[in-house]
């Protein structure tokens, strides 16, 4: 997960090509190459099947998000409360959030994601949880079999997916309200994504993103003649000099 952080917090913290934490060599560019391990990316991309659970969701929303202090805070929620007795949470999302085709995401689509990893069994856990239904457009309830203490903290992990268009095919053309949506994905070799202009948040500088999958020997070579922006290396690398490339060693984990 580590080489995954990084590259989720280059693309989402550099909300300006201007600020000091983009290098240089970047400030001209639209397109941003990226070479990491290909054990860390794995299609095809369905939360509802799993894809995410490792906290990184790059193509969807979540409900809330853990943000840079390691604290919960809301992403497609706006606000959240949850009753005395622990049997039923409601959430009251955005009104501003699209899908990457430009259809609006409403609370149907969340109940429908919540009901349908609970059918999977393959992302969260939903034992639990004995209904998720929308009140309207914008409020979704949560009524809980028993009070579950860690329910919170897995509406950071779940991406939420649209009902009308999703399919067992979803996984490799994902439509998501997420930060970037799918181009184009090779397993094994690279993705091709692009900046999700329908996005709500603060949207990355870079308008295109490709994430070429090699081993660590690769990417570090392909670093040293300038091929990639950013690579993961092993650690028997990263001390090495690269002109124009600075060393991070990320071992904490956070959400895209």
């Amino acid at each position: 997960m580590a080489s995954f952080v990084l590259a989720s917090l280059c693309l989402s913290s550099c909300s300006k090509k201007s600020e000091s934490s983009v290098p240089a060599r970047l400030l001209q560019k639209d397109e941003l190459v990226i070479a990491m391990d290909p054990r860390k990316v794995n299609g095809p991309f369905d939360p509802c099947n799993g894809w995410g659970f490792t906290g990184i969701v790059l193509f969807q929303s979540t409900l809330m998000r853990v943000n840079s202090d390691n604290a919960m805070e809301g992403d497609l929620a706006e606000s959240y409360s949850a009753s005395d007795d622990g049997m039923e949470w409601r959430f009251v999302i955005r009104k501003d959030a699209r899908f990457s085709d430009g259809s609006p995401l409403t609370a149907r689509d969340v109940a429908f994601t919540y009901n349908k990893a609970k059918e999977t069994g393959r992302a969260i856990d939903m034992t639990r949880v004995e209904s998720v239904t929308a009140e309207g457009d914008y409020a979704v309830v949560f009524r809980m079999k028993q009070p579950d203490s860690t329910f919170f903290y897995q509406t950071a992990v779940l991406g939420i997916v649209p009902e009308k268009s999703y399919s067992e095919n979803y996984g490799m053309n994902p439509i998501g309200s997420g930060a970037f949506r799918l181009v184009s994905f090779t397993q094994g070799q690279q993705i091709v994504m692009e900046r999700n202009e329908f996005y709500y948040g603060k949207k990355s500088p870079f308008r295109r993103v490709v994430i070429l999958l090699m081993q660590s020997d690769a990417a570090f070579a392909a670093a040293k003649s300038g091929q990639v922006d950013f690579a993961s290396v092993g650690e028997n690398l990263i001390t090495q000099d690269v002109s124009g490339f600075s060393a991070a060693n990320w071992t904490r984990t956070a959400t895209g």
